[in-house]
This record gives structure tokens, sequence and C-alpha cells, in this order.
């Protein structure tokens, strides 16, 4: 059965050194997916700070075989002090309306 390896980076980067065995490399996609889902569970708090995220599998020679990559980006409305507030959100959209309505950014 092949051996494919994980590397990690989440901030720090975490070489895979020991592998694991998989029967074909949709096995390997699928274990890089619940992998991903290990990784954010245990660390929500860390992947906020804007890094990209990544899990590059690799074939028992050091082959790329595929790269994971994901990252959070916050919103504007979302950086407000209360992010859960439809409140907040309700001002933002007010703000930027009125903006647009006043011949301000279209954007």
């Amino acid at each position: 059965m092949p051996q494919f390896f994980f590397d990690i980076t989440d901030g720090v980067f975490t070489p895979d050194f020991v592998g694991t065995q998989l029967s074909d490399i949709a096995s390997a996609r699928v274990h890089a997916i619940a992998l991903s889902g290990d990784l954010l569970n245990g660390h929500t708090d860390r992947f906020w700070g804007g890094e990209e995220w990544m899990i590059e599998a690799k074939d028992d020679c050091g082959l790329v075989l595929f790269t994971l990559v994901f990252r959070a980006r916050d919103t504007p409305v979302s950086r407000r002090s209360d992010p859960r507030s439809t409140q907040s959100a309700s001002r933002f959209a007010v703000v930027a309306a009125t903006s647009r309505s006043n011949g301000g950014p279209k954007g």
C-alpha cells in the first residue's frame, strides 16, 4: 500500500516524517480533508489570524501530489466591535448606501 505524507503549515511548518498508508490518491484526498477539519477544530482561534494554512500531500519520493489551501478573511462588518450584532451590520449598510446616493464610492 502506498505511503502518503501530509506536511502542515498553520503558521508553523510541520513536516510529516511518519506518513500514512492509503490505497490511492483518492483516499489521500479524503484523508487531507479530514485532517483539515481536525486541524481547524483544534485551533479555531489561531485560524482567524489571517495567515494562509495548507496541507501538502507528497508521495514516498517527496513528489507533491496536491495542496489543500485555506484561509479566513473577515468582512468589514465582522471587524466591528460586536460582529454578531445585526444593528452594527445595519449601520454599516446604511452608511454604505448613503455614501453611494451622495455620489460616493460605488464599491
